[in-house]
């Protein structure tokens, strides 16, 4: 995000669930129908409207920076599809618990090449309970959560899920920190919502062969 804009950002990030459903009807063998698609690109307009304001900027975007965003919009659908085959053998726990340690070891070494792990030493208390509330959320009990779903739900049903983040986030710094919300917000909100509830509705008679 260092070297592009926020609005093209959040284009970028918001093809994921795309990618997730394409990869799922591919390696899933999972369906395809109107209603998927439909909902999808009816919560992909609202949310791209709802976190950029129909402004859109593109003054300081890179080619690298794009290209990384887009990696990692692809990164996420990859692992969906991963952990739909694992979940077949594999308890939510299990994989995620085995998941989240060889993350850490990961994180871990690399940050001792690239970072002054020196720092971590002198970070206030009121830091180290950040860092325990995001590993206790989206880290741990929000992936939990999605693991257990996943067992008996399509993964591109479920991806469309991903477009409530930034509805939930306005609810939320509206009741936590007043920020205002305008008719605009309202209608995109409302836009994801039943885009999101369309894509979960589906019918034989509509199924794509794909």
């Amino acid at each position: 995000m260092k070297y592009t804009t926020a609005s093209v950002s959040s284009i970028i990030q918001s093809s994921g669930p795309i990618f997730t459903m394409v990869l799922a009807v591919v390696f899933l063998r999972e369906s395809l129908n109107i209603r998927k698609v439909s909902g999808t690109v009816i919560t992909l307009t609202g949310t791209v409207m709802l976190v950029t304001g129909g402004k859109f900027c593109f003054y300081g975007t890179t080619f690298y920076g794009n290209l990384l965003l887009l990696l990692s919009a692809v990164s996420y659908a990859v692992s969906g599809v991963i952990t739909k085959k694992g979940l077949e053998k594999i308890s939510p726990f299990t994989l995620l618990g085995f998941g989240i340690m060889i993350g850490f070891i990961i994180l871990s070494v690399a940050s001792v090449f690239t970072e002054n792990v020196a720092v971590a030493a002198a970070l206030p208390p009121l830091t180290w309970i950040i860092i325990l509330l995001l590993a206790l959320f989206p880290s741990f009990i929000a992936a939990w959560l999605w693991y257990k779903v996943l067992i008996n739900i399509e993964l591109s049903k479920l991806a469309v899920f991903v477009y409530l983040m930034p509805v939930f986030a306005v609810l939320f710094s509206y009741i936590m920190i007043q920020e205002v919300v305008d008719v605009y917000t309202l209608f995109f909100a409302a836009l994801i919502i039943g885009g999101v509830a369309l894509a979960q509705k589906s019918g034989p008679a509509e199924t794509f062969k794909v």
